[in-house]
């Protein structure tokens, strides 16, 4: 006599197996988003502290700006101190072109930019980050000298 499974076990064990992975995968596309959304935040993050760093170190100002239609934002600064509209990206690493996921846009409340001044202070300006239509976060800059105040999921903090 051959030993195994009959058909009838292998439905039944495929059906378990299918009804797992409904219940389970929402979660995972959920777990997903929001890592996505985290780590835009901390990159965000990351490059308005490099900004302010060396807008102060350099003397010289720059700016963040979120392109909304391409869904980006990049870091540029003032090639030439003195002259109004001299702006070029930032070379490096920091300062390229920064795209976000689908799902994720970044909003400018106030302002189409956020200037950085070589004198540590930043222009005032809340910065909205959405993911799948919903608040994620909130940057406040501007309103203090220790960086950035963020709101997320309703506790605030300084960055």
């Amino acid at each position: 006599m051959t030993r195994g499974f009959t058909l009838l076990e292998l439905l039944a064990a495929l059906v378990i197996f299918s009804l797992a992975l409904a219940i389970s995968l929402p979660n995972l596309k959920r777990n997903y988003d929001k890592l996505q959304a985290d780590s835009v935040l901390l990159g965000l993050e990351r490059d308005i502290r490099n900004a302010q760093y060396h807008s102060v170190m350099e003397g010289r100002r720059f700016e963040l700006r979120i392109d909304r239609p391409d869904n980006t934002y990049r870091i540029y600064r003032e090639e030439n101190r003195g002259r109004e509209g001299d702006w070029v990206p930032v070379p490096g690493a920091w300062g390229r072109l920064r795209k976000l996921p689908s799902g994720i846009r970044l909003d400018l409340l106030g302002r189409d930019k956020v200037l950085f001044l070589p004198d540590g202070s930043v222009s005032a300006q809340r910065i909205q980050l959405r993911a799948q239509g919903r608040t994620v976060a909130v940057l406040k800059l501007g309103e203090s000298l220790r960086g950035a105040e963020i709101e997320k999921g309703g506790l605030a903090g300084a960055a």
